[in-house]
């Protein structure tokens, strides 16, 4: 949705700001709020299945494609644009050390995430559901955190709320894939980022997908000193 929806308005900022948005009407309340920190335009809302005539219309690109090689190529200004939008006149703390939790997912989970937790938090460390907040939560959560530790998933785009201050630690099934391309977003942002690689559970499947266990016998105390 950020990405691939909303950061088409990074190419639409310079029309006129009482052209309409057009959505379906399907869209989450939480998509849409996502729109309002970038424009005060109006929204229309298309049922599914309509077909809707329009005198005019604008479509803004994407920032990111992939080509016949597998290499992304992407607009490093979205993740500025993003940035500064979410983030402007929030306040800023940087205090916080947090975990984002994905043991409520169906795929892709930290099979020892329990025990990886209890080790976090015993240097204080808060374990944090992203996914039950709303957006101005979870902004004002990354600005109020120095470290987020987090796994490979959409809760890494909580980086995109943050700032050079924060550190960021992604952890990650061993397995090579496209699909989450996070030095593109913590580059433009000058985001320390680190990746922490688990060993994934036996699966069929073998892809990024599977579920992973992380080293139980990670110093973090040394590793994020060295961060």
């Amino acid at each position: 949705w950020l990405f691939n929806c909303v950061g088409r308005l990074n190419y639409l900022k310079f029309l006129d700001e009482n052209i309409p948005i057009i959505v379906h009407d399907y869209v989450p309340q939480r998509f849409l709020d996502c729109i309002s920190y970038f424009t005060s335009n109006p929204i229309i809302k298309i049922p599914k299945g309509s077909l809707c005539l329009f005198d005019n219309i604008f479509v803004g690109t994407t920032s990111w494609f992939i080509d016949d090689k597998n290499t992304y190529w992407w607009n490093e200004n979205l993740v500025k644009f993003f940035n500064y939008k979410f983030t402007k006149d929030k306040k800023l703390t940087s205090k916080r050390s947090i975990f984002l939790s994905r043991e409520n997912t169906n795929w892709r989970q930290i099979s020892n995430e329990k025990k990886i937790y209890d080790q976090l938090k015993t240097i204080n460390f808060e374990k944090i559901h992203i996914e039950t907040l709303p957006i101005n939560d979870q902004i004002n959560l990354a600005l109020e955190s120095k470290i987020i530790i987090a796994p490979m998933g959409a809760s890494t785009c909580t980086y995109l709320f943050s700032n050079i201050l924060t550190k960021c630690i992604t952890l990650t099934p061993k397995i090579y894939s496209p699909m989450f391309c996070i030095e593109l977003y913590c580059g433009p942002l000058k985001l320390p980022h680190k990746w922490i690689f688990g060993d994934i559970v036996k699966d069929k499947n073998n892809s990024i997908n599977s579920d992973y266990l992380i080293n139980e016998n990670l110093d973090w105390e040394n590793i994020l000193s060295k961060f």
